[in-house]
């Protein structure tokens, strides 16, 4: 983070240090009148609202929480004429409620709740929780537990949430989500969503240590936090699923590449190939930032990195999710891992291709459809839920 000071015509830069190396969730903004800096940090699996003070001349002050980091701040705006601060914050217990801050970090005062309709809802518990790595780094996830999940209730069928990116992160926050979260663990699944080596808010190494180790140290990190959560009791290792979406469905092609241990895989928009990524994607930059070169210069970190020189060892039932527009991971990619699983490998997989749509689902039809078939895989796959027709309803 760099600010630009300015005297008499010349210009100087000055580096802004970010407490614990957090990774920028927001611009920073001056607070008006000020030389304070203020600036929401994605800060583990939390997001506080950060103010730097007296920032200028080559110097800077100390970072305060002006919001908690057990409140998850989304965003904010300064009141022009009074400098009050409005934000959005949600909770693991609340989704994103409008508030306007106090003095106390701790405290805000709310001003509009979209979501108090929830207040009667059955909802999950929302924790973090950490394992070592395999070479010693602690690694986190945000857990969601059924509601009214007790650790005698026994272990419970677990689907392991794979965040986008990978520069990006899980949040300890209350969530309902296409992907997953909140919706299985509304309904006996345990969901594990790792922030594998990658993601931010963890300091500068963290994200850099995935540079060249794509499809190796991130699948190790992943497959570590699976195993502590079994030796824990959480997850029955027999009811085991994966699924993301973008980096999340990459890598939910990795995992099954790797291990057999999944019944089920839910594939979104995920590379099956880095070199075909590399030529068709709109943004071929993505994948020299984590590859050590060109596809003539790094063949092969280019092969390791890619699920499709593994794929004969796939085989876990696989739904298959992509955009038929989508310009960062082209269609062709799920294409590619439909064919080889349909075509050549007998794995029992199906590919869902939404037209009008690129990268993410926006639509609420497609949302909803995706939400459904990926129920119904899980139910069939993991859980061994038979769909009934109405035929035989009919004749029971």
């Amino acid at each position: 983070m760099f600010v630009a000071l300015i005297d008499e015509g010349s210009i100087t830069e000055q580096k802004v240090e970010r407490q614990d190396e957090v990774t920028l969730g927001s611009s920073p903004t001056w607070l008006p009148q000020t030389h304070n800096l203020l600036y929401i940090a994605e800060d583990r699996t939390q997001r506080p609202l950060l103010q730097v003070s007296e920032v200028g001349n080559g110097e800077q002050g100390k970072t305060t929480e002006i919001i908690a980091s057990d409140l998850i701040c989304w965003d904010y705006s300064i009141a022009k004429e009074t400098n009050e601060l409005v934000a959005i914050i949600s909770t693991s217990i609340a989704l994103a409620k409008v508030v306007r801050v106090t003095d106390d970090p701790n405290t805000v005062v709310l001003i509009a709740n979209p979501n108090a309709h929830i207040s009667a809802w059955n909802l999950p518990s929302v924790q973090t929780v950490s394992w070592e790595g395999k070479d010693g780094t602690i690694i986190e996830a945000v857990l969601e537990l059924p509601p009214g999940y007790e650790s005698t209730d026994g272990p419970l069928p677990m689907y392991v949430n794979l965040h986008g990116g990978p520069t990006s992160a899980e949040v300890c926050e209350l969530e309902i989500s296409m992907y997953g979260r909140g919706l299985l663990s509304s309904n006996g699944w345990a969901v594990f969503s790792p922030n594998y080596r990658g993601s931010t808010g963890y300091g500068d190494k963290f994200l850099t240590d995935l540079i060249g180790r794509e499809n190796d140290i991130e699948v190790q990190d992943i497959l570590a936090g699976v195993d502590a959560m079994i030796e824990r009791g959480i997850a029955d290792p027999n009811l085991l699923a994966v699924g993301g979406w973008s980096n999340g469905g990459y890598l939910t092609n990795c995992l099954i590449a790797a291990t057999d241990r999944f019944k089920a895989a839910s594939s979104g928009a995920g590379v099956f190939d880095q070199t075909m990524q590399w030529a068709i994607e709109d943004t071929p930059g993505h994948v020299v930032n984590y590859a050590q070169g060109l596809p003539w210069t790094a063949a092969e970190e280019l092969r390791a990195m890619s699920p499709i020189f593994q794929a004969d060892n796939i085989t876990t039932p696989t739904i298959i999710h992509v955009g038929a527009g989508d310009a960062r991971v082209p269609a062709e990619q799920s294409k590619a891992l439909y064919r080889s699983l349909y075509d050549y490998l007998d794995v029992p997989t199906q590919l869902v291709i939404y037209p009008g749509t690129g990268h993410g689902l926006s639509k609420m039809s497609h949302r909803k459809a995706k939400i459904e078939w990926d129920r119904a895989w899980l139910d069939r796959w993991v859980l061994e839920i038979q769909e009934v027709s109405e035929e035989e309803v009919d004749q029971q």
